[in-house]
């Protein structure tokens, strides 16, 4: 069976859309695991079908998928187990918050085209939109460039940085406006 680029890029759509439409409750937490095994199954079957990559190879997104069904069968898989070692307490910011932070902090910089004099002003409308104050969001943002959030969310800022990137200012609000930023106005109340 041939999954074609378009059949995935819809099944991935498909999966966004109720990723991000899901609230933060139990039923919505079991929705977006449901749609993130969408999306992983979607591109196990693209990349099997089209990159002919062997089954083998793709085995850690098959027990990511698996594992994330484990979790909402109620089951906590060896994986999703907190590491040895690591005290309980303050982990620090979520992947996901510091991710939603990236995008946020890649549109400033996109939308100031490095113009110093503007940064303010956009730091406060992009505050407003992904609801957090703006002197904390200023914070977060120095914090996140100077590559103290980890790896990961240093590569999603420069993905999302490409991406918006050509964008007109309507277009990259547009998105930010898009975007479920319930990870970070989670965050804030705790």
């Amino acid at each position: 069976m041939t999954i074609n680029r378009a059949a995935l890029q819809a099944k991935l759509a498909e999966a966004s859309s109720i990723w991000t439409a899901a609230k933060g409750d139990d039923d919505g937490i079991r929705q977006r695991r449901d749609a993130d095994m969408m999306a992983l199954k979607a591109v196990i079957d693209w990349a099997r079908a089209e990159l002919d990559i062997p089954a083998k190879h793709l085995e850690p997104l098959v027990s990511l998928a698996a594992d994330l069904d484990d979790l909402n069968s109620g089951k906590l898989p060896t994986l999703m187990k907190r590491m040895a070692g690591r005290r309980a307490g303050n982990p620090g910011a979520s992947t996901d918050r510091l991710m939603s932070l990236a995008i946020a902090c890649a549109a400033v910089d996109v939308l100031s085209g490095g113009q110093n004099r503007e940064i303010t002003e956009i730091e406060r409308e992009v505050a407003r939109v992904i609801g957090m104050e703006v002197g904390k969001f200023q914070s977060r943002r120095k914090k996140l460039k100077s590559g103290k959030n980890g790896k990961q969310a240093l590569v999603a800022y420069r993905a999302m940085r490409n991406e918006f990137q050509g964008l007109s200012r309507q277009q990259v609000f547009r998105t930010l406006e898009q975007k479920n930023w319930r990870a970070l106005s989670e965050s804030k109340s705790k």
